[in-house]
């Protein structure tokens, strides 16, 4: 009865949302559009964009599907595929148009990019940087999938100048004078080793123009821990020196710094203010991925205060859609900048 009533060539889109089925189909109920969405998944017609993430109502199904592409309609695909970057595997993609198809998302994007920037692939920057960088996508790289495509198409991460991130603990960079310079705990590994991998190499030592005398990794939620941080800088002689929170912007990177705020009250720790602005420059014009936390986290709006009116509607804007600006849009090659 579904199939009959319900068919998948009113949508029109190859890749569409699970509010496409409903605007198509207006009498469904969200009960209703499990039953149908679950009828193609069976009947192989679909196949769920996890990465969309699920929705929040019950029953849950994806944001985003695609439809399955059927052998006889491969040759669609014959002149996209010929007019990839000639660095790319297009003679195998030409003889398995079936793997073009299953990563034809993420090899456009890489084509795309070399025909454009070809001369920037060299450029040094860790795997999530460079991630986000082509695919905008910071996790893509290091995935299954990114790997498989890179290997598919005969790229070392080496190719891509691509650095490899150690694996420290609560972590921090300190060979200069405290002296009233500034602490700053930072959310993430990739963008704590690039600013630290900079910082050793500026004359400076500064970020966004602020002396800086020690720079933390802060392991996302690890910096949340009672005293934690506190505890940690109680043998340095911090003096007058101010402490700022640098991470994400998105509901759970927000979530952390109240909470690292909350558990650390003894000191005074203020957002890293530049680097957030650089963030949300950087992301002005750009559609934010989806976050993965799907918690129902609430947000310390006292965050938004110094902000600009246009920089608090990015903020406003990314939080809303459950969006998320990672620290990783901001790259080696910006931190030379910004420490220069």
């Amino acid at each position: 009865m579904v199939a009959v009533m319900y068919r998948l060539s009113k949508i029109v889109k190859q890749k569409f949302t699970y509010q496409d089925v409903l605007d198509a189909y207006p009498a469904l109920d969200y009960e209703g559009l499990y039953g149908v969405i679950h009828t193609w998944l069976e009947q192989d017609l679909i196949e769920p964009v996890k990465k969309s993430g699920m929705t929040s109502f019950r029953p849950a199904v994806y944001h985003t599907y695609k439809k399955v592409i059927k052998p006889s309609d491969y040759s669609m695909y014959t002149k996209e595929i010929e007019s990839l970057h000639p660095k790319l595997n297009i003679g195998r993609y030409l003889s398995h148009p079936k793997d073009y198809v299953r990563q034809r998302e993420h090899i456009g994007l890489f084509s795309e990019f070399l025909w454009e920037k070809e001369a920037e692939i060299g450029m040094q920057m860790s795997v999530n940087e460079k991630s986000f960088v082509i695919w905008g996508d910071e996790k893509f790289l290091d995935s299954g999938e990114g790997r498989k495509l890179l290997a598919y198409n005969r790229f070392a991460l080496e190719d891509l100048g691509c650095y490899r991130t150690p694996e420290p603990y609560f972590s921090t960079v300190y060979d200069w004078d405290f002296r009233g310079h500034a602490v700053i705990i930072i959310e993430n590994k990739d963008s704590w080793y690039t600013i630290s991998k900079v910082m050793k190499e500026s004359p400076k030592k500064q970020l966004c123009g602020i002396p800086v005398a020690m720079l933390i990794f802060g392991e996302g939620n690890k910096a949340t821990r009672a005293n934690g941080i506190r505890k940690f800088l109680q043998d340095y002689p911090l003096d007058d020196s101010p402490i700022y929170y640098f991470g994400d912007i998105d509901v759970a990177g927000l979530d952390i710094y109240a909470r690292v705020v909350e558990a650390n009250k003894q000191l005074e720790i203020e957002r890293f203010m530049p680097g957030y602005k650089a963030m949300i420059e950087k992301a002005k014009g750009r559609t934010m991925r989806p976050t993965e936390d799907m918690r129902k986290l609430s947000y310390p709006e006292v965050f938004l205060v110094g902000f600009s009116p246009a920089e608090q509607a990015v903020i406003q804007n990314t939080l809303k859609q459950q969006r998320r600006i990672p620290q990783e849009i901001l790259n080696y090659q910006d931190y030379i900048r910004l420490c220069g």
